[in-house]
This record gives C-alpha cells, structure tokens and sequence, in this order.
C-alpha cells in the first residue's frame, strides 16, 4: 500500500519515477478489475483523461480469451463424443488453475516466448488436437496479455494523474530507491 500524498509530494513523486528512483506496482488482477468495472465517463471526470481505448482493448481480450476457451470446450464436445462429459470439465479446470497461478507474473515478451513454440506444436499434430490445443493455448495468452496490458495501462494513469494516484492509493506498491 502506497502512502497518501499531497499534491505537492506526487510532484516529487513524478520526478523520482521519471528518473526511474521510484516504481509504482499495481496487482494485475486489480488492473484488470479496475477496467472492467470502472466506466470511462469516471475516470474522465476525476482525471480528465479517457481510458475508452485501453478500456476497449482489455475487455476484447477478455472477451477473445473467453471466446477461444469456449470453442475449444465445444470442439471437445463435438469430437470426443461420450469421452467429453470428462474431458471438459478437465479442460476448464486445467485451464482455470494455469490463468489462476499464472495471471500475475512473467512478461509480455515471455508470454510471447513461450506462445511460439506451443503453435509449433500445435501447427505439427493432426488437425482435431492441433485446434484444440491452439485454441486452449491462444485462450491463456489472450488472458495473460489483457492483464499485462491493463496492469500497464494503470500504472501508467497512476503515474500521470494525482486524481487517480489518490483514488487508488490503498492499492499501489511504491517503491523508492534507497540511495
């Protein structure tokens, strides 16, 4: 939790972030809430910046990483026939324990990294699975990039807005360097 600053201490504050003595952290999952559940016409109000695109942006990769998920649970249900009843409710909790454990760390250029060679994979096994599997791996990287985005996309308002640094202040990590 970030301490509460005056307008005159988050001057400061910007100037050390500019700097790079000073890093502001906040959780992804709470980015991620913060643009689902926080309207534009709000933030726009209290900070007179918009977040329409960045808002826009999360929410489509949500709603693509959803959609994927989806058609890969109904490709299970039209391919493995009886064997579905089984294989789905594997599939969707395997796929909520990955997002779940994974949601919060790494980078957009190792989500990348790694989203390469399992298309490879994919791109080499019979047509069925390869679907299958591209769209289960398309689905958590879609996941993992809206949170990365929207983690972005708020620190960044935090770091140029007082008004949204003092909203959200109970959950931002400053980090200031010692020296």
């Amino acid at each position: 939790m970030a301490e509460h600053l005056t307008k005159d201490e988050y001057k400061v504050l910007q100037s050390e972030l500019s700097s790079g003595s000073a890093r502001i952290h906040v959780n992804r999952s709470m980015a991620r809430q913060f643009f689902i559940n926080v309207t534009n016409r709000n933030v726009r109000n209290l900070t007179g910046v918009s977040v329409l695109g960045q808002k826009l942006l999360v929410l489509a990769l949500l709603a693509t990483a959803l959609t994927l998920i989806i058609t890969c649970l109904v490709l299970i249900a039209l391919e493995f026939g009886s064997a579905a009843m089984f294989a789905i409710p594997l599939v969707g909790i395997f796929w909520t324990v990955i997002v779940g454990l994974t949601t919060d760390s790494g980078s957009m250029f190792l989500s990348t990294l790694l989203l390469i060679p399992c298309l490879l994979f994919a791109y080499y096994l019979p047509v069925e699975p390869a679907w299958l599997f591209g769209n289960f791996i398309a689905s958590i990287y879609c996941y993992r990039v809206a949170h990365i985005l929207a983690q972005k996309f708020l620190v960044t308002l935090v770091s140029s807005s007082y008004d949204a640094y003092d909203m959200l202040d109970e959950q931002i990590a400053l980090t200031r360097d010692t020296h």
